[in-house]
């Protein structure tokens, strides 16, 4: 939560949906949920009635990037979100390897 208030400042978080996560508390509660998944979920929470999941990219301990995926809520529902985070999270998986054994061989 500290580092977030670092980042974000202690007010309000600008609100783009009625779904935005807009307090640093529900944020650092949503971080957590997201660093124990491995993957995050956008809800609507950006832009209406759009669903979004992505996974981390690692070189080393670091997050140098991610991988996601986006649809219209109607073509992607809640209940495809399981399957389609579990092939997320593998391809961001295969990328951090691939990164790490080319790295290792430099």
């Amino acid at each position: 939560e500290r580092e977030l208030r670092a980042l974000f400042g202690a007010g309000p978080l600008q609100m783009f949906t009625r779904t935005t996560i807009t307090a640093i508390k529900a944020l650092a509660k949503e971080c957590a949920t997201i660093r124990e998944q491995g993957y995050a979920a956008d809800e609507s929470e950006y832009a209406p009635e759009l669903r979004c999941i992505a996974a981390p990219i690692r070189f080393g301990n670091d997050i140098v990037g991610s991988i996601g995926i986006s649809a219209p809520s109607q073509r992607f529902s809640k209940d495809l979100c399981p399957e389609y985070a579990e092939k997320v999270c593998g391809v961001a998986t295969r990328i951090s390897n691939t990164l790490n054994q080319t790295a290792e061989r430099e």
